[in-house]
């Protein structure tokens, strides 16, 4: 999967990342929705919902990311580079192309990092504050 991401135009594979399974299952899962105008008439049973309008919570990601580099040189250079690109970017165009989505993300925290010289597996969290909008790749 390596090659079906691209952050901010570039592909993942610049920075080393390979997106482990359960990636596209992280990008497609539901948000939650949030409670709208509720009225608990004290005479009905129930509650009464105005569902209206539709709106969602934020989404909290955890991609699964393998961090690689060909030597323990090549791993800093790369792991620098993402560190420095996802800690600065703000909010950042994430480009999925196996399900051609793309998506506006937050960087949040790394969770589960285990380095292992040249290699690191860790758990990528980011923030998706436009969980209804449905954005084909151009």
């Amino acid at each position: 999967m390596a090659h079906l991401f691209k952050i901010n135009n570039v592909d993942a594979a610049t920075y080393g990342l390979m997106f482990l399974q359960g990636t596209y299952k992280e990008l497609l899962k539901l948000a939650k929705r949030k409670p709208g105008v509720e009225t608990n008439w004290n005479d009905e049973n129930g509650t009464e919902r105005d569902d209206e309008q539709t709106v969602f919570e934020s989404r909290i990601l955890n991609i699964p990311v393998l961090l690689k580099g060909n030597d323990t040189a090549d791993y800093i250079a790369k792991l620098q580079a993402f560190k420095e690109l996802i800690e600065t970017a703000g909010y950042f165009n994430f480009k999925a192309y196996g399900i051609n989505r793309q998506y506006t993300l937050l960087y949040s925290d790394v969770s589960n990092w285990q380095d292992y010289g040249s290699i690191a597996s860790f758990n990528l969290v980011l923030i998706d504050d436009y969980p209804a909008t449905i954005t084909p790749i151009d």
